[in-house]
């Protein structure tokens, strides 16, 4: 069916839900009223590619350019007009509007950080994921499941209760399955660490017949080959959770570490490499409030507690013992 709508209005609706796409933000409500808006006009779709189109260009020259290594909790905001997003659409599509296939509607998005960067992304259900330097997630809703995939990383989830639709993450051969609770999962390699801050999830292995761990508010699990693996409850349980999640806040909170697993942390978060010359005391241990983002600061600390001095060249920060 061919509405008499005019052209800015439609370009003006399809700009609007391919930035709704591109977030994740849509919820199943908005999806299928996005499908009848498609459905009710030929030019809707066409419309609707371009605006997509113009938008993923956006978002790959976005990415391309240098980000400061800045922790920084809020998330992404599109910089640029609606008029603008259309006019790069309808510039990418130019001469091939005939031969595009509209794929089917999908509630997902990927979301990602770089090095030092820490992003607060609200989800469609009302529910958030705030996700730590270096780190990747893909997101997918449907009517029955919430799905996020931790492609690599670490992420904490604030989860908006929904008994009806369970929400579930994905760490490799790992799921960690909530309905309403507060949780992070890190993947390490071939390991993966839960940290559960309110309610309780409930994690297991795939095709593994094991038992599934239940993890409480306070508490933690670790799993590398084996089983999951849920840490002893104690009374500093909860603290060391919190003092762990700290890296939400720009934080590292050491509370007895040694001076290498220091240096290993801080290096998740800057470009500018710490390392150690000479042999660390074996009794050293840390204990201090440090920004993510400022290794200076930490080597001069570190250097100055066992008696040595900081070199620096370039991107290198050595601790000399």
């Amino acid at each position: 069916m061919m509405t008499g709508e005019a052209f800015d209005n439609i370009d003006q609706q399809a700009s609007h839900w391919a930035v709704r796409v591109a977030n994740g933000t849509l919820t199943q409500a908005e999806a299928n009223h996005l499908e009848a808006w498609l459905a009710m006009d030929p030019r809707h779709r066409g419309a609707f590619v371009r605006a997509q189109a113009g938008w993923r260009m956006l978002d790959r020259l976005r990415h391309s350019e240098p980000e400061s290594h800045i922790v920084t909790p809020a998330p992404r905001a599109p910089l640029l007009t609606r008029r603008r997003l259309i006019a790069c659409g309808s510039a990418l599509a130019a001469g091939t509007a005939a031969a595009i296939l509209l794929p089917p509607l999908l509630v997902g998005s990927r979301y990602s950080t770089t090095t030092g960067e820490v992003r607060r992304v609200p989800l469609a259900d009302g529910s958030s994921a705030t996700i730590n330097t270096a780190s990747t997630i893909d997101v997918r809703y449907d009517a029955e499941r919430r799905s996020i995939r931790l492609v690599e990383g670490e992420a904490w989830f604030d989860v908006n209760p929904d008994p009806a639709r369970p929400f579930l993450v994905q760490a490799g051969d790992i799921r960690v399955r909530a309905v309403g609770t507060a949780f992070s999962v890190r993947r390490r390699g071939e390991s993966t660490d839960i940290l559960v801050t309110e309610g309780v999830v409930e994690a297991w292995k795939v095709n593994d017949k094991g038992a599934r761990a239940h993890i409480v508010a306070g508490s933690s699990a670790s799993v590398d080959k084996g089983a999951v693996r849920p840490s002893p409850e104690t009374e500093g349980s909860a603290r060391a959770v919190e003092r762990q999640l700290a890296w939400r806040e720009g934080l590292i909170v050491l509370d007895g570490e040694t001076l290498d697993a220091a240096v290993t942390e801080f290096n998740r978060y800057n470009v500018a490499t710490l390392s150690v010359a000479g042999q660390s005391p074996e009794k050293l241990r840390l204990v201090g409030v440090f920004r993510a983002t400022d290794p200076e600061a930490f080597a001069a600390a570190a250097a100055g507690l066992a008696g040595g001095y900081v070199q620096k060249s370039g991107n290198m920060i050595v601790i000399h013992l």
